[in-house]
C-alpha cells in the first residue's frame, strides 16, 4: 500500500452534504463518477469502514474528491472560505496519483479499480498525453471484460444496486477506446461483436434525461469511429474491394448526418445545468470535426481501387456540409 494521506474527514462529510443538497455537481452530470450514492457508499467504505478497505477503494475516492474539489474552485464555492481548497486538490491529487501507479490497480480487476482508471482517464485527456490515456483505456477495458461488463447477463445477475453505475463506466471507456483507435491508427480494444451490454437506460426526469440521451449519443458517435477504422483504414480494409469501400462510406455518412439530426434535435430545455449542456453540444461539434480532420493514410498504389485519402476526403467533406449547416442554422435561430 502507498503512503497516503487521507483528506480531513470533516471536510470530505462537508463535501457530500453540498451535492445531496442544493449545490449538485455540474461538472460530468449524468455520469457514473458524479452519481451521489455512489460517491456516499465509497466514502463510508473508507472513512467508515466494517471490513478491509482496498487500495481500489482508496484510489477512487481521492480521484472523485480531486474531481469535486477542482469545480468547486472553479466555480468559487463557499467552501473556500473554511478551507484552503487548493490544498487539499493536491492532497487528493496526490494521493490519487500514488494509486494509480501502483500493480494492484493496473492488473486485479475490480468495480473500484475500475472506476479509479476511469477518473484518471477523464483527467489526463485534459493533460495531452495520449498514449498515457490509451494505456489507462486499455487497463480499464482489461478490467472490464474480466468482469464480465460487456455482456448483459452480468447486470441480470448484479445485486450491488450499483449496476447502472458499471454499465456507465464500460461505455464510457469503450468511447475512448474507438475514439483512440480512429486517432492512432490502430484496432479497438474491445470488438462490437463481444458486446451485448445495453445502453444506460434514460430516466424519465426531464432534467437528467437530456444527459442520458447525450451519452448515448457519444456511445453511437463511437460506434460509427469504429466502423470507420475498421471498414475503411484497417489492413482488412484497406484491402476491400473499391465498391465495397465505396458503399462503407455511404453507409457511414448517412449515419453520421442521422446521428446529427438527433443531435441538433434533443430538446434539452428543461435540463439540469442548460447552460453546460449548450457547451457540451458545441464541444461535441469540435471534437466531431476534428476526428474527421486528422485521419490520413497515403493513397493505395491500385489505380483502380478507391484510394484511403479518397475516402479519406469524402468523409471529411461531407461531414463538415454538414457541420456547417448544422452551425448556420444554429447561428440564425440565436
Amino acid at each position: 500500500m502507498p503512503e497516503i494521506t487521507p483528506l480531513p474527514a470533516s471536510v470530505v462529510l462537508t463535501i457530500l452534504r453540498k451535492i445531496k443538497g442544493t449545490n449538485p455537481t455540474r461538472f460530468f452530470p449524468g455520469q457514473a463518477l458524479t452519481d451521489v450514492r455512489l460517491i456516499e457508499h465509497l466514502c463510508q467504505k473508507v472513512y467508515f469502514p466494517t471490513e478491509p478497505v482496498t487500495l481500489g477503494h482508496i484510489t477512487s475516492v481521492n480521484g472523485i474528491m480531486r474531481l469535486l474539489l477542482r469545480e468547486f474552485i472553479i466555480t468559487k464555492d463557499s467552501l473556500a472560505e473554511e478551507h484552503n481548497l487548493e490544498e487539499l486538490k493536491a492532497q487528493a491529487e496526490r494521493n490519487f496519483d500514488r494509486g494509480l501507479q501502483t500493480f494492484e490497480l493496473m492488473t486485479v480487476p475490480s468495480f473500484e479499480n475500475i472506476l479509479a482508471i476511469t477518473a484518471a482517464v477523464l483527467k489526463i485527456q485534459n493533460e495531452a498525453a495520449p498514449v498515457l490515456a490509451r494505456s489507462l483505456v486499455n487497463a480499464g477495458l482489461s478490467h472490464c471484460q474480466m468482469m464480465g461488463y460487456h455482456r448483459e447477463v452480468t447486470y441480470q445477475k448484479d445485486q450491488s444496486g450499483f449496476a447502472d453505475n458499471k454499465r456507465r463506466l464500460f461505455w464510457t471507456l469503450y468511447v475512448f477506446d474507438k475514439t483512440n483507435s480512429l486517432h492512432f491508427g490502430n484496432a479497438s480494444r474491445v470488438q462490437d461483436f463481444e458486446v451485448d451490454a445495453h445502453y444506460p437506460t434514460i430516466p424519465d426526469d426531464p432534467a437528467e434525461k437530456p444527459w442520458t440521451e447525450l451519452f448515448r449519443l457519444a456511445v453511437r458517435l463511437a460506434k460509427i469511429q469504429g466502423l470507420i477504422f475498421d471498414k475503411l483504414y484497417s489492413v482488412t480494409g484497406l484491402q476491400s474491394p473499391a465498391v465495397d469501400r465505396r458503399q462503407w462510406i455511404d453507409a457511414l455518412v448517412a449515419d453520421m448526418h442521422q446521428w446529427r439530426y438527433e443531435l441538433d434535435h434533443m430538446d434539452g430545455s428543461t435540463v439540469r445545468f442548460v447552460e453546460i449542456l449548450k457547451l457540451s453540444m458545441t464541444h461535441w461539434d469540435i471534437i466531431n470535426a476534428r476526428s474527421w480532420y486528422r485521419h490520413d493514410i497515403p493513397v493505395l498504389s491500385s489505380s483502380k481501387a478507391l484510394s484511403t485519402k479518397s475516402s479519406s476526403r469524402i468523409l471529411r467533406l461531407r461531414w463538415r456540409q454538414d457541420a456547417l449547416e448544422s452551425r448556420l442554422h444554429r447561428l440564425g435561430s440565436s
